[in-house]
Parts: structure tokens; C-alpha cells; sequence
């Protein structure tokens, strides 16, 4: 049998399948999850972001040409450690946040209107 580890770095979650039935859970939403497969087992790993956040990338025992592809597919013929990481959007300002901005940009027109008036 060989030991897959997987990473979440950031907001998200990794979903695990296989054709043979592992032991654990199929999900992984804490920081690091560990997963017992036999020899040559097919495990599918796909990477679920949090709201406001999204998927960047894997990194580790993956094929180099496959780091940003989602779901991947790993072949478990060696103990293997995946990370998932997971950033937040750059959308993502809260609510509060917003109404600042608006306001001070309501403030700054009110005064370049007024100033225009007096000049």
C-alpha cells in the first residue's frame, strides 16, 4: 500500500475518488489529510474553492505539465503529497468596505463640484 497526503493551502477543500474503495473519508477539508491506496490504484483529486476564494494550482508528486489542470489524475505506484492551494478573488471586498469607498468618492465629487462653483 502507498500513502497519499494531501495539502489545502488557503480556502478550499480536495475531493478524492478512486475505482477500489479507500479507507478515510473522499474528502479532505482540513489543512492535511492522509489516505491509504493500494499499488497502482487511479485516484482522482479535484479541488473545490471556498466563496470568494479560487483554485491556483496543484504542486508536488504531480506531472509538471498538469499543475493548474482540475481535476487530476494520479497513478499510486509510490507514496505521493499533493498540495491544493487556494486564493482569495481579488473581487472579494466585503460589503462594509465597499460603502467607504463609495462614500468618499460621493465626498470628493461634492468638493470638486463646489470648488468649481467658487473659482
Amino acid at each position: 500500500t502507498h500513502i497519499l497526503t494531501l495539502n489545502n493551502v488557503g480556502n478550499g477543500y480536495v475531493e478524492y475518488t478512486s475505482v477500489v474503495p479507500s479507507k478515510g473519508l473522499p474528502t479532505c477539508e482540513v489543512s492535511t489529510c492522509t489516505v491509504t491506496f493500494d499499488y497502482n490504484t487511479t485516484v482522482r483529486i479535484t479541488a473545490h474553492p471556498r466563496a470568494d476564494w479560487r483554485f491556483t494550482g496543484f504542486t508536488g508528486d504531480v506531472d509538471r505539465t498538469k499543475l493548474s489542470t482540475n481535476p487530476i489524475v494520479v497513478t499510486m505506484n509510490g507514496d505521493k503529497t499533493i498540495t491544493a492551494t487556494f486564493v482569495p478573488l481579488a473581487s472579494a471586498i466585503p460589503v462594509s468596505n465597499w460603502a467607504i469607498l463609495v462614500g468618499i468618492g460621493l465626498m470628493i465629487t461634492f468638493l470638486v463640484i463646489r470648488f468649481r462653483r467658487l473659482v
